[in-house]
């Protein structure tokens, strides 16, 4: 009577059981056994449980059990590879009782659950999981090499991420600057400017472009920094990346165009000055000469002295 409650039960569970002997060969199997190995329980009955593993687990499982004997351990919990008649490879996991009788090990009542779509599920998360890492290592090597700043912080003004650049600038370590605020490692004021333009980023959800100069041991280095809002698939702003590149040499060529323009100009005045002046010093003595080249036609000459103040005349 014990017997068939214990079968139909063991039928009616959504799971496989079964027991071996000690040396491992299936004494009694539940009917789904079938519905999981492939094999009819007239093949299973007899069969080595051995003979159903796939053989990269062969050793490992049979290590466990022994040692499992060897220590008298009541119970313990497997997953491993089997293989169906068909050379299917299915995924398993295994719970191990010892059947004790008279003080003495006799074998195993096992139960094994079917767990090959979650093991599948893992194998993919982890294979995912693996690619997210090898892309975040490439995007990170791409950050570090790159000439430009790069950094994205969060709404409230955390640096979320920084490149090698970032950390050059700002001659900072990730340690000082990953989950803070530009007002824990910058001067005041300029932080100030920091939030004041996240604020505006943050507000009207448009990239924003500003000029910071920054002090470094070779001098001052000018940033153009372009920040912009980072939005998610349901259009909301999470955070703010911006992009900051050195444009000190555009900013002294640009600084020594305006002071040659000043040059050029100043020169060009210097230039009609001397030119009015010039003008105003030969005028007047010319307008002279002919004003008296004018009295003296009206005076008695003889025709070589007219000839002469005439010439005089036309040249002034």
């Amino acid at each position: 009577m014990n017997e068939l409650k214990y079968r139909k039960l063991s039928e009616n569970a959504g799971i496989v059981m079964y027991t071996t002997s000690l040396s491992g060969k299936i004494t009694f199997a539940s009917s789904k056994a079938f519905q999981l190995t492939g094999y009819n329980m007239n093949e299973l009955i007899g069969m080595h449980f051995s003979d159903i593993i796939d053989i990269e687990w062969l050793e490992v499982i049979k290590e466990r059990y022994i040692s499992q004997v060897k220590n008298n351990i009541e119970e313990t919990r497997l997953e491993f590879g089997i293989r169906t008649k068909f050379g299917d490879l299915k995924w398993v996991e295994q719970t191990a009782v010892l059947i004790i009788e008279n003080n003495l090990a006799v074998g195993f009542q096992c139960i094994i659950k079917d767990i090959s779509e979650s093991k599948e599920m893992e194998d993919v998360l982890k294979k995912y999981e693996m690619e997210l890492v090898q892309n975040q290592e490439r995007l990170q090597s791409i950050l570090d090499n790159t000439t430009s700043l790069i950094y994205i912080k969060d709404l409230e003004g955390k640096y979320l991420l920084t490149n090698k650049q970032f950390k050059e600038v700002f001659d900072i370590k990730e340690v000082d600057v990953i989950g803070k605020t530009a007002f824990e490692f910058t001067d005041n004021n300029r932080a100030k400017r920091f939030k004041e333009v996240d604020d505006e980023v943050i507000r009207t959800g448009k990239a924003v472009e500003i000029e910071e100069i920054v002090d470094r041991p070779e001098g001052k280095c000018t940033l153009l920094i372009i920040k912009f809002p980072l939005i998610n698939a349901q259009n909301e702003i999470y955070g703010i990346s911006g992009i900051g590149t050195n444009i000190s040499e555009r900013v002294r060529h640009r600084q020594e165009l305006i002071e040659a323009k000043k040059v050029a100009e100043d020169a060009k005045r210097l230039q009609e000055q001397f030119l009015a002046n010039m003008s105003h010093e030969i005028r007047t003595p010319m307008n002279g000469i002919q004003g008296m080249t004018d009295l003296l036609l009206e005076t008695s000459l003889t025709d070589e002295q007219c000839d002469f103040a005439k010439s005089i005349k036309r040249s002034t």
